[in-house]
């Protein structure tokens, strides 16, 4: 292939880290990436449209004021983010060994949307960010709080679009899920950094000759101005998660590869505490028995998941094996302890079990990340 660019540069842009998985080259053409050349999406890497929005920005006051009395935000809190991506053509080489094509699988409704097959992409990346926010109303009677989790999808398809007919695509899918007579059909929401912008129904859509892109909010996030978020993020490098500190240690060794996942979430002490109804600042290890009990009944994680607070995993498949790399990201580098995970990984090396097929593996500690490679059978994916 042409124009090589190694799948390192793929996930960030001169020396700073990407906040996301990136999505590799093809089988076949491992250091180079799908999307360079003809036909494809030539003007920026995949890193460039991982979005880390303020929620305030999204937030939508007027709309929780309509729903209740005298309501203000008080708090917000992102619980995690999550994104991952697939090379299509990737899929399609490995077709025998795959079995099937459930790595395309998510994202058909959305590609339906707009009317483009897999085979049309060069790359395909999803991202997620869930929210907790408390917020304080009034019945008339007393003042009261309520805490919601609510979340925001960001879809990126890349490939060679013909703008119009997206948007005819787009029409005619509106035109099917609406009634004639409803408020909710396509309406343009006006033009941004070379996009053509829509909006409909808790839906906006962005649409050049080089991206398709589709935001989803719950409830009261605005999903136009997520979709604006994300098209900054790509164009004037805005916010992007890359400028976080977690994002940017979590894959700063991370290669990418032909079908990536990852997340960044609260440590499993945290979501412990809140299980038991603890103060956020509770040392654990100052628990009585008791507790400890309780800590125990309610624990489901293992030692080598203390302090964890993301994961990275590239696959990148060879014919009937693939490479695997997988990056544990912890709070601190004394939680990143490589004994630990060794014993995790060692015990969960039989059929069924996560690591099940791994062979030549090794773990390396780089500051407050460990860093696991081998290789797997292709068909052991499926399991």
């Amino acid at each position: 292939m042409s124009e090589d660019i190694t799948r390192r540069n793929f996930l960030r842009t001169s020396s700073a880290g990407a906040a996301a998985v990136g999505l590799g080259g093809l089988a076949g053409c491992t250091s180079s990436l799908p999307f360079v050349g003809d036909g494809g999406a030539s003007s920026a890497n995949v890193d460039s449209w991982l979005v880390d929005p303020s929620f305030t920005d999204l937030f939508q006051d007027d709309e929780l004021a309509n729903d209740y009395q005298s309501a203000e935000l008080q708090s917000n809190e992102q619980r995690n983010r999550t994104f991952n991506g697939v090379v299509p053509q990737a899929i399609f080489d490995n077709e025998e060994e795959l079995i099937t094509y459930w790595p395309l699988q998510q994202g058909s409704d959305r590609r339906s949307r707009v009317g483009v097959s897999a085979s049309d992409l060069d790359w395909q990346l999803s991202q997620r960010v869930n929210y907790e926010f408390t917020y304080s109303y009034s019945t008339g009677y007393s003042d009261r709080e309520r805490t919601k989790r609510q979340s925001l999808t960001v879809v990126t398809f890349a490939g060679s679009f013909d703008p119009a007919t997206i948007e005819e695509n787009l029409n005619d899918w509106a035109d099917d899920q609406f009634p004639e007579d409803s408020d909710n059909g396509l309406e343009s929401a006006g033009e941004r950094e070379g996009f053509d912008l829509y909006e409909t129904d808790g839906r906006a859509f962005g649409v050049s000759d080089e991206y398709v892109v589709e935001a989803d909010g719950d409830g009261y996030l605005d999903a136009t101005a997520a979709l604006e978020a994300a098209i900054d993020a790509h164009a004037n490098a805005d916010g992007r998660w890359s400028e976080t500190d977690d994002g940017e240690t979590l894959l700063s060794s991370f290669d990418n590869g032909h079908m990536d996942d990852s997340t960044v979430h609260e440590s499993a002490e945290s979501r412990l505490k809140t299980q038991l109804g603890l103060p956020s600042d509770t040392d654990l290890g100052d628990l009585s028995d008791e507790e400890l009990a309780n800590r125990k009944k309610a624990s489901d994680f293992g030692d080598w998941e203390e302090g964890l607070v993301g994961t990275a995993t590239a696959h990148e498949f060879d014919g009937d094996s693939t490479d695997l790399r997988k990056v544990y990201l912890y709070e601190s580098e004394g939680a990143a302890d490589a004994d630990t995970l060794d014993d995790y990984v060692d015990s969960n090396r039989d059929i069924g079990d996560e690591f099940a097929t791994l062979e030549d593996y090794s773990i390396d500690t780089d500051g407050r990340t460990l860093l696991l490679t081998g290789t797997v059978r292709t068909r052991a994916l499926i399991m």
